[in-house]
């Protein structure tokens, strides 16, 4: 069961501990590299997943998400030698949907607060969108958006929709968003649909994605036929 009694003020505070008034959300997709890791006047916030490549790296990020189940969060990462190490040692803050009692730096993610200044029906597709979401409830006027691409087949299908509603819905609020390293997020092709094509630029047509039938893109894969079942 997740809590989520954190004061905000006490939030702002610890995320964005020189009162900046830009956040740089750090992906480590195409782009992250030119996220400004030595600027002190803007915050830099990552997701956990991705904590391994940037220690290594020796970059400085001012706070961590991790919105996993603690099922989730307590097993053997791929991506990281020891992650439970690494959580209980980290002295950055670190906002857990679920919060982990040995991490002392662990502060709970005001979830009923975003739930409750967005419709009901608002998606939540990825961590990108909680950290965003938690931005726009702490009142950070600027976000800029590093290694943010959602290239994957699984990021392109279930989640870039989702953080797509996010940057319109921060956007109508007066918040300014930067997608920076390229548009691809925002529109994969250059200029806009109707003004400058079709005709489709080579590569780029539906029928020219073979493996990756547009019903795929729009509506999520179908359902597996009968025949494609394997027994148990």
């Amino acid at each position: 069961m997740t809590t989520d009694t954190t004061d905000l003020a006490y939030l702002r505070r610890r995320l964005l501990p020189l009162q900046q008034t830009t956040v740089a959300l750090v992906f480590t997709g195409r782009g992250w590299e030119l996220a400004p890791f030595d600027d002190t006047t803007v915050a830099k916030w990552a997701c956990c997943p991705h904590s391994y490549a940037f220690s290594q790296r020796g970059l400085h990020v001012d706070a961590w998400f991790e919105i996993h189940r603690p099922e989730i969060w307590g097993e053997k990462k791929a991506w990281h030698p020891d992650y439970n190490q690494w959580r209980r040692e980290l002295g950055e803050p670190l906002v857990m949907l679920f919060p982990d009692p040995d991490a002392p730096s662990a502060i709970p993610y005001p979830q009923s607060a975003v739930k409750a200044m967005v419709p009901p029906d608002s998606p939540i597709g990825g961590t990108m969108d909680w950290m965003l979401a938690c931005a726009l409830l702490l009142g950070v006027p600027r976000v800029d958006m590093y290694g943010c691409a959602y290239e994957t087949f699984h990021e392109e299908v279930h989640q870039k929709p989702s953080i797509l509603y996010w940057i319109g819905l921060a956007r109508g609020r007066g918040m300014i968003i930067n997608v920076m390293g390229g548009r691809l997020l925002l529109n994969a092709l250059d200029g806009n649909y109707g003004p400058d094509y079709p005709p489709w630029p080579e590569g780029t047509h539906p029928r020219q994605y073979p493996t990756r039938p547009v019903r795929y893109l729009r509506f999520g894969p179908p359902p597996p036929r009968k025949e494609d079942v394997c027994p148990n």
